[in-house]
């Protein structure tokens, strides 16, 4: 991924991505809103994505993430990110998620 100052939105859903989020996403200290659902991004949900203190959106469903949502990322609810969406839903989630805004 690139290294961009002043980002602010991204959105990368429905492009059948595939593989981990690079980890340098903790590099876009201005993004608001990002949106990453549908697509095939597998491994932990990048517990990078809690540095990002401007978050406001962050939208990670249908996707093929492994563990829980990170408390950092939950940390966020308390501060900017007003809308967490993730595939929490059901009796067995593929992301178990007390702070997500919308389970899938």
């Amino acid at each position: 991924m690139l290294t961009l100052q002043g980002l602010q939105y991204i959105d990368l859903s429905m492009n059948l991505f595939s593989g981990t989020v690079p980890s340098n996403v903790q590099e876009w200290k201005e993004l608001k809103q990002l949106y990453l659902h549908n697509n095939s991004f597998s491994g932990p949900i990048p517990v990078e994505f809690g540095v990002l203190k401007s978050l406001e959106i962050l939208d990670l469903y249908q996707n093929e993430f492994l563990g829980s949502m990170p408390a950092q990322i939950c940390d966020l609810r308390q501060e900017s990110l007003k809308e967490l969406t993730a595939n929490c839903g059901g009796a067995n989630p593929d992301v178990p998620c007390d702070c997500c805004t919308t389970c899938v």
